[in-house]
């Protein structure tokens, strides 16, 4: 074979495998993974249930006013299911009016529903039907009174909304009312119902309490919730957080600027770099609607029925705008042992600047203790709030609700939940003081209260 032949041979193969390279490399597909920042790897849920606007508010009491004496429903769950029946109202025609001093807010046969804190106006248009062109006054509430005697007409309101802090109100009107108030009617004929005691508080508003009270003490499993998660959601770049323990035993993780603190019961975020709040002009509907928006992005509320939170307060004020969720327990709130029943946010200029959060989770029912526990009676109350323990203390509110405390009865991780009368002061909600001399007798089930 000549030399010009084998060059022509090793050509042609040349070029026969460039043209099978080529055809290769445009067939082929690489397997490259998505590029992901150190962000996308992170998970910053809490694991927890979101809430919304409508599901945490929850009134204290619905009282019915048909008689000599106010009664309620005995059962709570009852209670629940009338106010979600309320929420379906389409409302109207909002305007201010004046409440007369010394006077019945309002008279003949009316329900009266209370809640515990007070309210922005503008949650108006979560709880019920109302047109988003109808503008509300920018106001609170803590109470609805609702005519039942009201022939229906435009001329005559049927609710009012009422500040017990203020001497006047917001009125309004709904749609249907007759149909509505047939409803209502319907709903309640087949359930017995709970006299009250009214006590006057030291605003000068009537405040009631069930004479017949059936709640036992109750013990539940716990666990505590993963540090992770909340290194993730309050840290720009949780690889850069280190940890110390402090002289009680916690442990501190801080970036160098923000603080995370995990206590033995709950976990407590500063930003000090947000201290300063420029939201001076923020309403409590605009704090509550982005506070709440923010928890359920990361799943805060964390709880299992029948467990859930309601909201406790919210406030806006000069250097710091909060809003508070309280744990409950089918329907009665559990205002013991904050660490691990409130969640808490302190938020300045559209962001956290402190955020407290329980690292405790309460789980299933583990029975009902064997422990003898007696509930004072609303007159046994009564007589201790105008004793000698309270005279001269300013008394906002009286509500039944549950004291938690860890159980050591030998079940493992247990906490105890307590019936306990609760009472609002210039400090809070705290336990009913009972006077020593009644402890060990008429009282004896009071235990630490």
């Amino acid at each position: 074979m000549s030399l010009e032949n084998l060059k022509s041979i090793l050509l042609f193969f040349l070029i026969i495998s460039s043209l099978l390279l080529t055809v290769a490399i445009w067939n082929y597909q690489p397997d490259f993974r998505t590029t992901q920042t150190e962000d996308d790897l992170i998970d910053a849920q809490l694991n927890g249930n979101t809430l919304t606007k409508r599901e945490v508010i929850s009134p204290g009491q619905i009282v019915f006013h048909t008689g000599d004496v106010p009664v309620g429903l005995s059962e709570k769950a009852n209670e629940q299911e009338l106010f979600q029946q309320m929420m379906e109202w389409s409302l109207y025609n909002f305007d201010f009016t004046m409440i007369p001093e010394d006077e019945e807010i309002m008279e003949g046969n009316h329900l009266e529903v209370v809640f515990s804190t007070s309210i922005p106006m503008e949650l108006a248009y979560d709880l019920f039907s109302v047109d988003s062109e109808i503008e509300l006054p920018d106001t609170s509430f803590n109470r609805i009174y609702i005519q039942l005697d009201s022939d229906g007409s435009d001329q005559d309101y049927q609710l009012l909304f009422v500040d017990s802090r203020e001497n006047q109100a917001i009125q309004a009107n709904m749609q249907n009312f007759s149909q509505e108030m047939q409803q209502i009617m319907s709903l309640l004929a087949d359930n017995q119902f709970n006299t009250f005691q009214s006590f006057v508080n030291s605003n000068g508003n009537r405040i009631y309490l069930p004479e017949e009270v059936e709640m036992n003490t109750l013990l539940f499993s716990y666990l505590q919730l993963p540090i992770e998660p909340f290194q993730n959601l309050l840290f720009n770049k949780p690889t850069n957080v280190r940890s110390s323990f402090t002289v009680n035993g916690n442990i501190v993780y801080t970036d160098g600027t923000r603080i995370l603190e995990r206590e033995q019961l709950r976990v407590s975020f500063t930003n000090p770099i947000n201290e300063n709040s420029a939201d001076n002009v923020i309403t409590e509907y605009q704090l509550l609607d982005q506070v709440q928006n923010y928890l359920n992005t990361h799943g805060a509320f964390t709880f299992e029925e029948p467990f859930s939170y309601f909201l406790s307060n919210v406030s806006t004020a000069t250097h710091t705008n909060a809003v508070e969720y309280t744990l409950s327990y089918r329907g009665f709130p559990i205002y013991d042992k904050e660490e691990i029943t409130t969640i808490s946010v302190n938020w300045h200029n559209q962001d956290v600047y402190q955020y407290n959060h329980p690292f405790v989770q309460i789980l299933d029912q583990r029975g009902v203790d064997q422990a003898s526990y007696q509930l004072p009676s609303a007159e046994q109350v009564i007589e201790i709030l105008e004793g000698e323990n309270y005279h001269g203390s300013m008394i906002h509110d009286v509500t039944l609700g549950y004291q938690v405390e860890q159980h050591t009865g030998g079940q493992g991780q247990v906490y105890r939940l307590t019936p306990t009368w609760y009472v609002r002061g210039v400090r809070g909600w705290q336990p009913l003081l009972v006077p020593d001399e009644q402890v060990g007798g008429d009282y004896d089930a009071m235990g630490t209260n």
